[in-house]
């Protein structure tokens, strides 16, 4: 019940009554019930500490029950957004490495709780939410195949941009520089035919 309570089963810094000492970090539930067993044992201090112990962990008990009420409060409501759904799905894939450690022992189940509940953590498992949504609705919009198609053609794109941004010849380049030396020359053509005409008249002249 103590480990229930949580931070309202806690209190910062306690001085007993007619003590001239405090302690911290004092557990009410753990430490308050014996004292108050003790209190109802001896009569002459049953007035005043029996009184103070006994308001002490009604108050406690009342906060603890306040936060339960506002706990069921707010999961109620985020229980009818479908967004606290898929970002509470994404949050559950993410820690299953997790969960594998502290179910085979390697780690507790506090360090599970303050990976989970980190705010790197948290920062991830929105960003996989928010990918993971944007490319339902475009496969959704688009389908499947040409949404894979639009990605092969994209990637490819940006592979072909590296290769020539860095120097490389692709084989798109190589077939055109190919066919570019292959082609006839119009002047190393036209070069013959006009020695070939200057011939001409010296051999009918002679």
């Amino acid at each position: 019940m103590q480990r229930q309570l949580g931070r309202t089963g806690i209190l910062a810094a306690f001085r007993p009554p007619f003590a001239d000492f405090q302690y911290t970090n004092y557990q009410i539930l753990l430490n308050m019930l014996p004292e108050l067993r003790k209190a109802f044992v001896d009569s002459y201090a049953l007035g005043r500490l029996a009184s103070e112990y006994g308001a002490t962990v009604q108050e406690t008990m009342l906060r603890h029950l306040g936060e339960i009420d506002e706990c069921e409060t707010n999961l109620g409501k985020e229980v009818r957004n479908p967004f606290v759904w898929l970002r509470e799905g994404a949050r559950t894939i993410l820690a299953i490495p997790l969960y594998l450690l502290q179910w085979f022992g390697i780690i507790s189940e506090s360090i599970t709780d303050k990976v989970t509940g980190n705010f790197i953590f948290r920062m991830l498992s929105s960003v996989a939410v928010i990918v993971g949504f944007i490319g339902s609705v475009i496969t959704i919009v688009l389908g499947w195949e040409q949404f894979s198609r639009m990605m092969n053609i994209s990637s490819f794109s940006s592979f072909l941009t590296q290769r020539q941004v860095h120097g490389v010849q692709t084989p798109s380049t190589t077939h055109q520089t190919t066919q570019t030396s292959l082609q006839p020359n119009p002047s190393a053509a036209a070069a013959p035919n006009t020695a070939s005409g200057s011939q001409a008249p010296s051999r009918i002249n002679r």
